[in-house]
């Protein structure tokens, strides 16, 4: 019998060449250790299916499903870098279930020239494929390089799948840290394969702990970190409601004193904070910043492959986000969303955030017709649930600024945009400020029932962004805004605070999602316990940093990565590194908090 490989042989140099193609339009390096093991994962698993399958259909079965599954995969990694900058995971596919959901029809997903050149070359490949008329055989002295492989691939997993090391710089700049971790999606296929990345996504081992030793790290860590000590904006609002909006996708840059005269109005009136920063997390899920900014703890999971850490932990208690806090001190608390109960599972999650009253779209009359898109019918929520008897917390998020920007329900507000434009304005563009204007008009009927109420002298307003608008073409933004979207400008945002009483303040304080929490508290409650909050107070005085989800860090003008160029003044190099070390320990130590479940086992300053 004559060995035979033209299976394998087509297949591997079908996959190696979309291994080529995606490093000329993802930042993966084209040829490196990584590429090395591409190879050698593509050659094991062709003599692995050769031994177990030997019947020529079976392999004509494999091989077909086999390049079809890669070029999806390619064709998807390719896209998906184009809205989020990452690569897919298993766990994002999680997200083809919401497209039944009327929630993306305004998506402008199309195929690009390329990605249908592609799917000519797979269909000429599997053309070969099932014309084939043997299959492919080996000799049995190949055998002892298929154990060879598989040899070096159990050290491989050995040398990485160890317990956590200890909190040091040198440990988090390790090949075993970025294997853990996985913080760095490009990073790690460049450096350990694109192949072996999703093959480890779908049979990936759990990470090793030693939960005892990281349950006392973290009674130690909580027993002995400083109080948070009043500063001179501390309770400078005491007892005053609270209206926390996370306006999706919105960017402060857009805010215009024609389009938005409210949130201009808000915006230059109040407390701003242009040192603030919106970490794109996972695939650019709402609910990560959602958490972050209710919890000051870090939803960065990748190495779980979670889809998001609403998901992932949305069945534990959080006594000590805001939402319970100001609870406890005898807020009611309201959450409010333009969105479906179950998406992210928000109805599970936002009860146990410690919201006393959840509503959805599913909880409005049929008979108001309620458009998600339209920021206005918000005000719906506001109008049949909310008393005022108490002191409130309502926390909104808004959908109407959501992606894609094609036309849609708010084309009735060109006229007031063609005041300030003619046609030459693109069309993305167009629709993203038909939205500005959308939530401007919101944030109009919020202030008007507020004062109708009487209560409008005695409200925050906190209006801020889960991220920056990243389904807008990258170009066109780029060019409109006048920034560069290859540096952290691109995260760069305002937070705007609001009450009737504020001096008007631009503060240059560095900070970002998770400081939210503990800033807002220090203004209306700084009897509430900061302890177990990974965020800073931005109002403290105290220097701060803002960690990105590479784990990079950044202080506003400078930026230091574990495996990339620094950027900045190389005189603040050291300090930054200094500062990185610290941060992830954070980072991970708020890992552990959730993983553990640690706040309701042990609760140690109550």
């Amino acid at each position: 019998m004559k060995r035979s490989m033209y299976f394998m042989i087509f297949v591997f140099a079908y996959t190696m060449l979309i291994r080529v193609l995606l490093s000329f339009v993802l930042p993966l390096r084209l040829f490196g250790l990584g590429f090395f093991i591409d190879a050698l994962v593509m050659i094991g698993i062709g003599m692995l299916v050769t031994l177990v399958l030997k019947k020529l259909w079976m392999q004509k079965v494999f091989y077909s499903v086999f390049v079809l599954l890669w070029t999806i995969v390619g064709i998807a990694d390719y896209m998906y870098y184009g809205y989020f900058g990452m690569l897919t995971t298993r766990a994002n596919a999680q997200g083809l279930s919401f497209m039944s959901a009327e929630l993306t029809v305004e998506y402008d997903l199309a195929i690009v020239p390329a990605l249908l050149a592609a799917l000519v070359v797979f269909g000429m490949l599997l053309f070969v494929i099932l014309r084939r008329k043997t299959p492919d055989r080996l000799f049995k002295a190949d055998y002892g390089f298929l154990v060879f492989l598989i040899f070096v691939h159990i050290v491989f997993l050995m040398h990485f799948n160890r317990e956590e090391e200890a909190y040091t710089m040198d440990y988090y700049q390790s090949d075993t840290f970025l294997y853990n971790e996985m913080y760095d999606t490009y990073e790690f296929a460049s450096r350990f394969g694109y192949y072996y990345y999703h093959l480890l996504d779908l049979m990936r081992l759990p990470v090793r702990h030693n939960d005892e030793a990281i349950e006392a790290d973290l009674i130690d860590f909580f027993t002995n970190r400083p109080n948070h000590e009043a500063n001179a904006y501390s309770d400078l609002f005491q007892g005053a409601n609270l209206i926390q909006i996370t306006v999706e996708s919105l960017d402060s840059r857009f805010i215009d004193p024609v389009l938005t005269p409210n949130l201009y109005r808000l915006y230059n009136e109040g407390f701003r904070f242009d040192n603030y920063y919106v970490p794109t997390v996972s695939q650019g899920a709402t609910c990560n910043s959602e958490f972050m900014a209710l919890t000051s703890m870090h939803a960065y999971t990748s190495n779980a492959f979670s889809n998001n850490a609403c998901y992932t932990y949305q069945a534990i208690e959080y006594p000590k986000s805001i939402a319970a806090q100001l609870t406890d001190a005898g807020y009611h608390s309201y959450y409010f969303h333009a969105g479906y109960a179950w998406f992210y599972q928000r109805e599970t999650l936002m009860p146990n955030m410690g919201f006393e009253t959840v509503k959805f779209i599913e909880d409005t009359d049929p008979a108001f017709n309620y458009d998600p898109l339209l920021d206005t019918h918000m005000l719906y929520f506001m109008d049949t649930f909310v008393g005022y008897e108490t002191p409130f917390y309502i926390k909104y998020l808004t959908y109407g600024l959501h992606g894609g920007y094609q036309p849609a329900v708010t084309d009735h507000h060109n006229a007031l945009i063609n005041t300030l434009y003619d046609d030459t304005l693109d069309d993305q563009i167009r629709v993203y400020l038909q939205k500005m204007i959308e939530f401007d008009l919101f944030l109009e009927g919020l202030i008007d029932r507020l004062q109708a109420e009487g209560v409008y002298d005695n409200t925050l307003i906190a209006i801020y962004t889960d991220h920056y608008p990243f389904m807008l073409d990258t170009n066109t933004y780029e060019a409109f805004l006048e920034i560069d979207t290859d540096t952290f400008e691109l995260y760069q945002q305002s937070l705007i605070l609001y009450h009737p009483d504020m001096q008007a303040t631009v503060f240059e304080a560095v900070g970002s999602t998770i400081d939210l929490a503990p800033t807002l508290l220090n203004l209306i409650h700084s009897d509430a316990d900061f302890s177990y909050f990974f965020g800073q107070d931005m109002l403290s005085g105290l220097d701060n940093y803002v960690l990105l989800p590479d784990l990079s860090i950044i202080d506003g003008e400078n930026r230091y990565y574990l495996h990339r160029p620094y950027q900045g003044d190389p005189s603040q190099e050291a300090h930054l590194r200094q500062q990185l070390e610290t941060y992830i320990t954070k980072y991970l130590r708020s890992k552990h908090v959730l993983r553990l479940d640690f706040l309701n086992r042990f609760l140690i300053n109550d």
